[in-house]
Protein backbone atom coordinates (compact mmCIF):
# COMPACT_ATOMS: atom_id res chain seq x y z
CA UNK A 1 0.00 0.00 0.00
CA UNK A 2 2.76 2.09 0.94
CA UNK A 3 4.29 2.07 -3.05
CA UNK A 4 1.29 2.89 -4.55
CA UNK A 5 0.42 6.05 -2.16
CA UNK A 6 4.47 6.65 -3.57
CA UNK A 7 3.36 6.34 -6.94
CA UNK A 8 0.30 8.35 -6.73
CA UNK A 9 2.77 11.02 -5.29
CA UNK A 10 4.99 11.40 -8.34
CA UNK A 11 2.25 12.47 -10.52
CA UNK A 12 0.39 15.13 -8.08
CA UNK A 13 3.46 16.77 -7.17
CA UNK A 14 4.23 17.03 -10.96
CA UNK A 15 1.48 18.31 -12.08
CA UNK A 16 1.34 20.55 -9.29
CA UNK A 17 4.88 22.21 -10.34
CA UNK A 18 3.65 22.13 -13.83
CA UNK A 19 0.61 24.50 -12.69
CA UNK A 20 3.11 26.67 -11.10
CA UNK A 21 5.38 26.95 -13.80
CA UNK A 22 2.62 27.73 -16.27
CA UNK A 23 1.20 30.17 -14.34
CA UNK A 24 4.28 32.02 -14.32
CA UNK A 25 5.67 31.45 -17.86
CA UNK A 26 2.38 33.21 -18.94
CA UNK A 27 2.73 35.85 -17.31
CA UNK A 28 5.13 38.44 -18.65
CA UNK A 29 6.97 40.39 -15.97
CA UNK A 30 9.10 36.85 -15.81
CA UNK A 31 11.31 36.65 -18.89
CA UNK A 32 11.34 33.14 -19.38
CA UNK A 33 12.69 31.43 -22.94
CA UNK A 34 9.76 29.25 -22.94
CA UNK A 35 5.88 30.42 -22.54
CA UNK A 36 3.02 28.24 -22.19
CA UNK A 37 -0.64 28.93 -22.86
CA UNK A 38 -3.71 27.17 -23.25
CA UNK A 39 -5.56 27.33 -26.23
CA UNK A 40 -8.75 28.58 -25.63
CA UNK A 41 -10.37 28.06 -29.12
CA UNK A 42 -10.72 26.16 -32.23
CA UNK A 43 -9.35 28.45 -34.56
CA UNK A 44 -6.30 26.20 -35.32
CA UNK A 45 -7.78 22.87 -35.42
CA UNK A 46 -7.22 20.03 -35.98
CA UNK A 47 -3.09 21.02 -35.66
CA UNK A 48 -3.94 22.90 -32.08
CA UNK A 49 -6.75 21.54 -30.37
CA UNK A 50 -9.07 23.82 -27.44
CA UNK A 51 -7.68 22.56 -24.66
CA UNK A 52 -4.32 22.03 -25.52
CA UNK A 53 -1.13 23.09 -24.05
CA UNK A 54 1.36 24.92 -26.07
CA UNK A 55 4.49 25.51 -25.65
CA UNK A 56 6.38 29.01 -27.46
CA UNK A 57 9.47 30.42 -27.91
CA UNK A 58 9.62 33.93 -26.38
CA UNK A 59 12.61 34.75 -28.15
CA UNK A 60 11.28 34.52 -31.39
CA UNK A 61 13.57 33.47 -34.22
CA UNK A 62 13.09 35.05 -37.66
CA UNK A 63 9.43 34.43 -38.91
CA UNK A 64 8.13 33.50 -42.33
CA UNK A 65 4.95 32.93 -44.07
CA UNK A 66 3.17 29.29 -42.91
CA UNK A 67 4.75 29.53 -39.43
CA UNK A 68 2.48 29.27 -36.68
CA UNK A 69 3.07 32.47 -34.02
CA UNK A 70 1.39 33.86 -30.40
CA UNK A 71 0.76 37.49 -30.49
CA UNK A 72 -1.19 40.07 -29.13
CA UNK A 73 -3.93 40.89 -31.07
CA UNK A 74 -5.01 45.00 -31.63
CA UNK A 75 -7.15 44.59 -27.94
CA UNK A 76 -4.20 42.85 -25.99
CA UNK A 77 -5.39 39.48 -26.25
CA UNK A 78 -2.77 36.32 -26.48
CA UNK A 79 -3.83 34.98 -29.99
CA UNK A 80 -2.19 31.75 -31.80
CA UNK A 81 -2.41 31.67 -35.39
CA UNK A 82 -0.35 30.97 -38.42
CA UNK A 83 1.45 33.41 -40.29
CA UNK A 84 -1.04 33.92 -43.99
CA UNK A 85 1.28 36.62 -45.53
CA UNK A 86 4.13 39.07 -44.15
CA UNK A 87 4.59 42.38 -46.06
CA UNK A 88 7.55 44.78 -46.25
CA UNK A 89 5.87 48.16 -46.94
CA UNK A 90 8.28 50.87 -46.89
CA UNK A 91 10.59 49.44 -43.65
CA UNK A 92 7.22 48.54 -42.25
CA UNK A 93 6.53 45.25 -41.47
CA UNK A 94 2.85 44.33 -41.62
CA UNK A 95 2.33 40.10 -40.33
CA UNK A 96 -0.98 38.42 -41.64
CA UNK A 97 -2.43 36.16 -39.42
CA UNK A 98 -5.34 33.19 -39.76
CA UNK A 99 -6.36 30.33 -37.96
CA UNK A 100 -6.05 26.93 -39.67
CA UNK A 101 -9.98 26.29 -39.17
CA UNK A 102 -11.08 29.87 -40.03
CA UNK A 103 -12.49 30.70 -43.45
CA UNK A 104 -10.68 34.65 -43.83
CA UNK A 105 -7.50 35.76 -42.59
CA UNK A 106 -7.83 37.94 -39.04
CA UNK A 107 -9.38 41.10 -39.18
CA UNK A 108 -5.95 43.05 -38.24
CA UNK A 109 -2.48 43.47 -39.19
CA UNK A 110 0.22 42.69 -36.20
CA UNK A 111 3.68 43.96 -36.34
CA UNK A 112 7.05 42.29 -35.36
CA UNK A 113 6.84 43.66 -32.14
CA UNK A 114 3.23 42.28 -30.99
CA UNK A 115 4.86 38.40 -31.61
CA UNK A 116 5.14 36.96 -28.64
CA UNK A 117 6.77 34.05 -29.93
CA UNK A 118 7.31 30.74 -32.19
CA UNK A 119 4.72 27.59 -31.73
CA UNK A 120 6.85 25.09 -30.06
CA UNK A 121 5.30 21.57 -29.39
CA UNK A 122 1.89 21.23 -28.11
CA UNK A 123 0.85 19.07 -24.96
CA UNK A 124 -3.09 17.50 -26.18
CA UNK A 125 -5.70 18.45 -23.72
CA UNK A 126 -3.88 19.22 -20.52
CA UNK A 127 -5.09 22.51 -20.59
CA UNK A 128 -8.13 21.36 -19.59
CA UNK A 129 -6.58 19.77 -16.67
CA UNK A 130 -5.37 23.19 -15.46
CA UNK A 131 -7.99 25.30 -16.07
CA UNK A 132 -10.05 22.68 -13.76
CA UNK A 133 -7.27 22.61 -11.05
CA UNK A 134 -7.00 26.83 -11.18
CA UNK A 135 -10.93 26.85 -10.09
CA UNK A 136 -12.42 26.40 -6.59
CA UNK A 137 -13.28 23.22 -6.73
CA UNK A 138 -10.49 21.70 -8.59
CA UNK A 139 -8.13 23.28 -6.29
CA UNK A 140 -10.32 21.66 -3.59
CA UNK A 141 -9.96 18.49 -5.48
CA UNK A 142 -6.41 18.84 -5.29
CA UNK A 143 -6.01 19.22 -1.67
CA UNK A 144 -8.35 16.46 -1.16
CA UNK A 145 -6.01 14.17 -2.53
CA UNK A 146 -3.12 16.01 -1.05
CA UNK A 147 -4.72 15.86 2.56
CA UNK A 148 -5.53 11.93 1.52
CA UNK A 149 -1.83 11.07 0.33
CA UNK A 150 -0.91 12.22 3.71
CA UNK A 151 -3.25 10.43 6.35
CA UNK A 152 -3.48 7.35 3.90
CA UNK A 153 -0.70 6.27 5.18
CA UNK A 154 -1.06 7.13 8.25
CA UNK A 155 -4.14 5.73 9.04
CA UNK A 156 -2.89 2.05 7.50
CA UNK A 157 -0.05 2.30 9.73
CA UNK A 158 -2.49 2.41 12.85
CA UNK A 159 -3.98 -0.55 11.48
CA UNK A 160 -0.93 -2.67 11.36
CA UNK A 161 -0.29 -2.05 14.83
CA UNK A 162 -4.11 -2.71 15.72
CA UNK A 163 -3.51 -6.03 13.77
CA UNK A 164 -0.45 -6.94 15.37
CA UNK A 165 -1.44 -7.18 19.00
Amino acid sequence: MNYIVKLIWIPVLTFIYLSVLNSISSTEAVNLPIRSYIIKSGSMEPTIATGDLILVNSKPVKIQRGDIITFKDPKDRVITHRISKIIDASGTIQIFTKGDNNQTVDPFVITPDQVVGNYLYRVPKLGFLFVYFSQPEGSITLILVVLALIFIPELMKDKKIVKSK
